[in-house]
C-alpha cells in the first residue's frame, strides 16, 4: 500500500482536489495571459496547487508538450484532472481562446468546492449537535439512575 501513494488518487480528498485544480486553473489563466512559453506556465502553476502529489502528476504534462502534444494530450496522461476540465480545456484549445477558457476551469472547480465545503460544514455541525446531545443526555441519564437507584435501595426495593 504504500508504493500506491504514487499512483492512486486516494491522497486528496475531492474538497482538496478542487481547491487545487481551482488554484492550477486560476494560475495557468495568468500566466498565458502574460506571455510565457505553456512549459513554465504549467510547471508554475503546478507549484501554487500546494499539494504535492496533485504537483508532481500535473508536471507530468510539460515532456509530452516539450514534444508537441496539445494540452488535452499531455494531460490526459494525469490523474487529478476531472474530465470536465478536459473537455473545457479543448475547447479552450480548438477556439483559440485558452486563457479565458482556464479561467472559466477554475471558476467551476472553486464553485465546486465552495459546495463542498459547505455541505461539509452543515455535515460536520450536525454531527457536532448530536454528540453534544448524546454526552448530555448520557450525563442525565446516569444522574437520575443512580438518584432513583439510591432512593429504591434505601426502601429495600
Amino acid at each position: 500500500i504504500t508504493g500506491a501513494v504514487s499512483t492512486h488518487v486516494w491522497p486528496l480528498s475531492t474538497m482538496t482536489k478542487k481547491f487545487g485544480l481551482s488554484r492550477f486553473f486560476r494560475s495557468l489563466s495568468l500566466l498565458i495571459g502574460s506571455g510565457l512559453s505553456i512549459t513554465k506556465c504549467i510547471e508554475n502553476s503546478a507549484a501554487v496547487t500546494s499539494n504535492p502529489y496533485m504537483e508532481r502528476d500535473l508536471l507530468k504534462a510539460i515532456p509530452h508538450v516539450k514534444r508537441g502534444s496539445t494540452l488535452v494530450e499531455a494531460f490526459s496522461h494525469t490523474r487529478y484532472l476531472t474530465p470536465v476540465a478536459r473537455d473545457m480545456l479543448a475547447v479552450g484549445e480548438e477556439s483559440g481562446k485558452l486563457e479565458l477558457q482556464a479561467k472559466k476551469i477554475a471558476e467551476y472547480h472553486l464553485g465546486e468546492a465552495v459546495e463542498a465545503a459547505d455541505r461539509a460544514t452543515k455535515v460536520f455541525g450536525v454531527l457536532i449537535i448530536l454528540a453534544v446531545g448524546a454526552i448530555v443526555g448520557g450525563i442525565i441519564i446516569t444522574f437520575y439512575s443512580r438518584l432513583y437507584g439510591g432512593m429504591l435501595g434505601d426502601l429495600g426495593v
